[in-house]
């Protein structure tokens, strides 16, 4: 009933982890042009993002939170499932995201294969960490920044943070 245009910040109260763990899809209406993705992880249950159509900040695509460009892929659900309610074991990241936002697939426990495009510039701290499941993963060779590192045009995945993949 209240316009409200930012989401932000976590509280110290005790009872929002009961109400976060309540939650299974976070809706995003036009009016929120903000949305501090922090307070998103302790969403253990999530499954969904939707965003109303004409947002100006976000989008979703198959269920995880983008930048209305697409540029940015800001949280993916950890339970994440489908339109029917199937478990996704596979996400494609579409062409032309070029930032994962740290902690974007955290306890993503049932993810097997993650596909990142060839547009992929940076991936944020701890990106993949705990997700137990994944078993391919292939990083492009236009990603330039890992885990607030730069790294050079011959640069080896032994080379990787280990943060990423907690």
């Amino acid at each position: 009933e209240k316009d409200v245009h930012v989401v932000t910040g976590r509280t110290t109260f005790g009872y929002e982890y009961e109400f976060l763990e309540s939650i299974h899809k976070i809706y995003i209406p036009n009016n929120i042009i903000f949305c501090h993705v922090a307070w998103l992880i302790d969403a253990v249950n999530l499954e969904r993002f939707e965003v109303e159509e004409g947002n100006s900040a976000y989008c979703e695509k198959d269920g995880i939170l983008y930048s209305k460009d697409m540029k940015i892929l800001y949280k993916c659900p950890r339970h994440l499932k489908d339109k029917e309610g199937v478990t996704v074991n596979k996400v494609c990241i579409p062409n032309g995201v070029e930032y994962i936002y740290p902690q974007a697939f955290d306890c993503c426990a049932e993810l097997e294969t993650i596909d990142l495009p060839s547009s992929l510039v940076y991936i944020g701290t701890q990106a993949f960490c705990k997700c137990s499941s994944l078993k391919s993963i292939t990083i492009p060779n236009t990603v330039k920044y890992i885990d607030g590192y730069h790294y050079p045009d011959t640069w080896k995945p032994a080379m990787m943070p280990p943060g990423v993949f907690d």
